[in-house]
């Protein structure tokens, strides 16, 4: 079955679900409300939504069909008026499937679903996987955990999101690894020595010559700097996801993590490291990514190339500035400086809610 591309928005008193589905099988189509379960069925596609608050089908709903854009309109009551749904811009989330709710809570926080009820956290780890409440048909396959010999150690490095992998690069070639991160052994270079082995090759790699000559030449700089970037006119009402990328995010997975403070402050600083590279290839492209907007991205971004962890704003900046003017084509203060302006503006924008 296929996942509909779906828009969700809302009233004080309504909401409005937008299905498109070019190629459904209008006279098999079902729709099934019940709480915050909502489902739609017409061959080839099926959608399942876990939405972050109850609706109902009465009198005042309403469905249409559009057969020149293949859409299916939708419009249903809210149990409790007035109340404000959040969170729906997040596909993934609301594709998830609804949790088995249990009377054991452990005592840890899962930060995934936003969406969810605060019931939903409480899960019983030593439960097997069981159906719906409504007995709907769930498709499970035997997991086995491969046998291996390899000794695993808490204390090898870690990486990744949230630092949650270690020993994953090991069995790539290191020529391989060095085309795509700067970190030398990245599976056995303790955490403490990223930072300073990082700045070293910074210092290192900069190059008087170049950057004398973007400074005493700003005529080629400044092009870019006075660019006008999308997120300079843009308004908070503004934003909204295009279809490909509502496809695009409808297709990625719905993890969840176990994060502290310390994980959630940490992660906050990558992203404003990797948000830096990113509005860097933005401005001093024009917005027209190019064959070097991987490279860039990655080659600017302490996070990616270096496994950075950061503890403080500082820090980020520090590194984006001093990896701005060591690597990519452009090495100029006043470029820096504009894209942290850039990056300031983006994170104004904030968290988006379609309503």
């Amino acid at each position: 079955m296929l996942t509909p591309r779906f828009e969700l928005s809302q009233t004080d008193t309504e909401l409005a679900i937008i299905i498109h589905a070019p190629y459904a099988n209008i006279k098999d189509a079902e729709v099934s409300v019940e709480g915050t379960d909502f489902r739609f069925f017409s061959t080839p596609y099926y959608l399942r939504l876990k939405l972050p608050g109850e609706i109902e089908e009465n009198d005042s709903s309403s469905g249409s069909y559009n057969c020149e854009s293949g859409t299916f309109s939708l419009k249903f009551s809210k149990v409790n008026k007035g109340e404000h749904f959040g969170n729906l811009d997040m596909i993934t989330t609301l594709l998830a499937p609804p949790k088995k709710r249990s009377t054991i809570i452990p005592n840890i926080e899962v930060i995934g679903n936003p969406s969810a009820d605060s019931a939903d956290v409480a899960e019983n780890l030593n439960d097997n996987v069981t159906a719906d409440n409504d007995n709907s048909e769930e498709w499970f396959f035997p997991q086995n955990v491969p046998q291996t010999t390899e000794n695993v150690s808490f204390l090898n490095p870690k990486y990744g999101f949230a630092n949650k992998l270690s020993g994953a690069l090991h069995a790539f070639e290191p020529a391989w690894i060095r085309e795509i991160i700067d970190l030398p052994t990245p599976d056995t270079t303790p955490e403490e020595e990223r930072k300073n082995l990082r700045k070293k090759r910074e210092s290192e790699d900069f190059k008087e010559d170049h950057y004398m000559a973007d400074l005493m030449e700003p005529e080629c700089i400044e092009p870019y700097i006075t660019h006008t970037a999308e997120w300079d006119t843009l308004q908070k009402d503004d934003i909204t996801f295009t279809g490909e990328e509502v496809d695009l995010l409808k297709e990625l997975p719905n993890k969840e993590f176990l994060l502290d403070a310390a994980d959630i402050r940490g992660l906050s600083f990558a992203l404003v490291d990797i948000l830096y590279a990113s509005c860097y290839n933005y401005r001093t492209t024009e917005g027209e990514n190019t064959v070097e907007s991987g490279w860039t991205v990655n080659k600017l971004s302490s996070t990616l190339c270096w496994f950075q962890n950061f503890t403080s704003m500082d820090e980020v900046v520090t590194a984006c500035f001093r990896r701005s003017l060591c690597y990519p084509l452009f090495r100029n203060w006043r470029l820096s400086m504009k894209v942290l302006d850039d990056v300031k503006k983006v994170l104004s924008l904030g968290k988006f809610n379609l309503v």
